[in-house]
């Protein structure tokens, strides 16, 4: 099948195409109802299908959903968190900090300076990103790996991104050229020697290595990280994904920040058996979470100033 529909960015399905092998009990929307076998491991559902939940229960899904689905719904790139993380890190207070203190205190600068963004329906406020639909580029991974696309990504045939060129414009000539000179998480593999086993401990589950042995020198690219390179064009991996790094967010509920920075400073003062390493990280998690309230008062503040009566 050659749709073209499917190479034009975006969110796409069928919306009309019926579903003709629905079990008895199926409702006008050709969903049906699917029995939660294991109540005590799914507490909360019945029904796993949720046939009984459509969008006019919940507007602002609907709106959003429409959204999405739109022409705005392409993807844009946005350089906010590499344009702010460069920013920082290129300062000489920065060059002259300890690796723990140097990346607390960029995520400080992320959070101090990033955009609050809140509309007025909006039940949880701001964006990962400064665009609709924002795919973030994370310079310490593989967020280099966009730069030979960079005038050709609006255009082509897979997955196109929309590009503003002022943004181009910063990747190319002030973040991109920064970062070349820095070894990212990838970088590292190439450029040190590296033998898995003289880790035996890691990657491995019940006793038995869930990969295979690797063994390479300085200067080789290993072959797990050759694969990587050919499907980041492709794929955000795990290094990338926001999904996979979940916040405790019961502790944030239970204590505030405010709680959790002053519990941090009782461990600090307190100070028994804590490494010179162990009070530098300590002093680091106040300095991001001290970054987060600010950032959560400039959410306060714009949730205010557009009418949003629910924040």
């Amino acid at each position: 099948m050659n749709d073209p529909r499917l190479h034009t960015g975006g969110v796409r399905v069928s919306l009309t195409q019926e579903t003709h092998d629905q079990p008895p009990g199926g409702s006008a929307a050709g969903t049906f109802p699917i029995a939660n076998e294991t109540p005590q491991r799914i507490m909360t559902l019945k029904d796993l299908a949720l046939s009984q939940i459509t969008l006019a229960q919940y507007p602002v899904v609907k709106q959003w959903r429409e959204k999405l689905f739109a022409p705005e719904g392409l993807p844009e790139i946005c350089d906010e968190l590499p344009r702010l993380l460069t920013e920082f890190l290129r300062t000489p207070e920065a060059e002259a900090m300890s690796p723990y203190t140097r990346r607390a205190k960029a995520l400080q600068h992320v959070f101090v300076n990033k955009t609050a963004l809140v509309r007025d329906t909006d039940l949880l406020p701001g964006q990962t990103t400064t665009s609709f639909v924002g795919p973030v580029v994370y310079m310490d991974t593989i967020g280099y790996c966009i730069w030979p696309e960079l005038k050709t990504m609006t255009t082509r045939a897979q997955n196109p991104f929309r590009i503003r060129p002022e943004v181009a414009q910063r990747l190319n000539k002030e973040i991109f050229p920064y970062w070349l000179e820095r070894r990212p998480a990838q970088e590292v593999a190439r450029y040190n020697d590296y033998d898995s086993q003289q880790h035996p401990d890691r990657d491995r589950v019940a006793g038995d290595a869930i990969d295979p042995a690797l063994k390479s020198r300085a200067g080789e690219t290993p072959k797990a990280l050759a694969l990587m390179e050919r499907v980041a064009f492709f794929l955000s991996d795990k290094a990338t994904c926001v999904s996979h790094t979940v916040p405790d967010f019961q502790r944030v509920l239970d204590y505030g920040l405010d709680g959790l920075i002053k519990q941090a400073r009782v461990d600090l003062k307190d100070g028994h058996g804590l490494a010179d390493e162990q009070k530098e990280f300590l002093n680091g998690v106040i300095s991001v979470f001290e970054g987060a309230k600010v950032y959560a008062q400039h959410l306060a503040e714009q949730a205010a100033a557009a009418g949003n009566a629910e924040l």
